[in-house]
């Protein structure tokens, strides 16, 4: 292991054969294989990007060594890994699913909302915490409906508040409300500023929701906050 890394700081590219033979070798030790993924990454060559493509197309690749390949592909944002990540999505393994949408998230490109979204409805919180990151990364107001439909669950609904709050929007309003009261300063801040950026827009319908009574008591510091930075700003 201590020989890898030496030759991984190297950055040699006639070590590539020495490292993807170890990586794929099963009887070696999970940690010594997670060292060779690492010296392939450092190579970097699209040699190397071909190796840990095909770690990740393997069937036989155990959970920790997919972590270890989609992350290196996810350092080196190599586009033509894309349909091996892509793949994993559909992995039975939950941990290996919200691995490849956080490495799909890295590497970019068009259309890499449409591909993430019907994840939103993963079975495990943790893939759809996933895709929600993402999301939040992207700031594409087209996903605005489908973070709100997941809005509500309480396994995801923070990071759903936090991905809303980065695209200030007036469809999220109850969402940057419910946030603003929240006992989390990051998100209460962001909610804050989410308000604040849309207060023109939305000032309609917070004097319905007042006339309506169905203004929550939680949410009445946050606007005058809101009004404050208002006239701060004026």
């Amino acid at each position: 292991s201590e020989a890898m890394t030496t030759l991984a700081a190297i950055k040699d590219p006639e070590s590539l054969p020495l490292f993807a033979s170890i990586a794929t070798d099963a009887k070696r030790p999970e940690a010594v294989r997670r060292e060779a993924v690492r010296g392939i990454m450092a190579v970097g060559s699209p040699e190397a990007v071909r190796h840990l493509v095909d770690i990740v197309s393997a069937e036989n690749s155990s959970p920790l060594l997919l972590a270890a390949s989609m992350e290196a592909l996810g350092t080196l944002k190599r586009p033509e890994a894309r349909p091996a990540i892509e793949a994993r999505l559909r992995d039975d393994r939950a941990d290996v699913r919200a691995r490849a949408v956080e490495t799909l998230g890295l590497i970019g490109g068009e259309a890499l909302a449409g591909r993430v979204i019907p994840l939103l409805k993963d079975q495990d919180a943790n893939v759809r915490k996933a895709v929600l990151n993402v999301l939040r990364t992207l700031k594409d107001r087209e996903t605005i409906p489908a973070i709100l439909a997941v809005a509500a669950d309480a396994a995801v609904k923070f990071e759903a508040q936090q991905t809303l709050a980065a695209m200030p929007d007036r469809r999220a309003l109850a969402a940057y409300l419910d946030g603003a009261a929240s006992p989390n300063p990051d998100l209460r801040n962001a909610s804050i500023q989410a308000l604040t950026a849309i207060r023109d827009a939305i000032a309609e319908d917070i004097l319905s929701l007042h006339k309506g009574q169905e203004l929550s008591s939680s949410a009445v510091a946050p606007l005058r906050t809101v009004r404050s930075e208002e006239h701060t700003s004026e």
